[in-house]
């Protein structure tokens, strides 16, 4: 019920903005994603995926408003989120290699809660580096250290923290960061 609901309004919400587009819902646990069609292409994906991001951030508030557990909603189109990912988890590997062979911190540019969660998961079991995030709001950025350097207190509180390489709260590049 709470998926038919969601791809109906996302269908109305993107019929405001002059497109007729088709939706593919689907759930995996707490999580629910709608890909779109790639008709809609480059205008829903938006600049750096920030369109795509506030379209899953009003979605997650709307499905949410509504039900009793907390669902995560992912909007994509035509496969942007996984390309995406996979860019990440390449970046995130070459990052380490750079942080095991200089022994110095790598920091990324800021980004998007869904790009730091991909960062985090990827590097999670590699003994050799640990990650964290460093800095608030849009400015919150992805920072690899050797895992034998000891923990940044300055580096702020945060559930990416625990034993230093913990999962962030991450989605497909939303707008709002919730302070994370």
């Amino acid at each position: 019920e709470a998926i038919e609901r969601a791809r109906a309004m996302l269908v109305r919400m993107v019929a405001l903005m002059g497109m007729d587009i088709e939706v593919e819902a689907r759930h995996a646990g707490q999580e629910l994603y709608h890909e779109i069609d790639q008709g809609a292409g480059g205008i829903l994906i938006g600049r750096h995926g920030m369109t795509l991001a506030a379209l899953s951030y009003l979605m997650e508030r709307v499905v949410n408003q509504q039900e009793d557990a907390r669902v995560k909603v992912f909007v994509d189109v035509a496969g942007y989120l996984e390309r995406k990912r996979r860019a990440l988890v390449e970046q995130a590997r070459e990052a380490a290699e750079e942080v095991r062979r200089s022994g110095q911190e790598r920091e990324f540019d800021p980004m998007s809660p869904y790009e730091r969660k991909v960062i985090h998961s990827t590097l999670h079991e590699d003994k050799d580096v640990r990650t964290f995030s460093r800095g608030e709001g849009m400015d919150r950025r992805v920072v690899i250290v050797p895992a034998s350097q000891p923990p940044d207190p300055s580096t702020g509180s945060g559930p990416e923290r625990r034993g230093g390489r913990g999962p962030d709260d991450g989605r497909g590049g939303r707008g709002p960061d919730d302070g994370r």
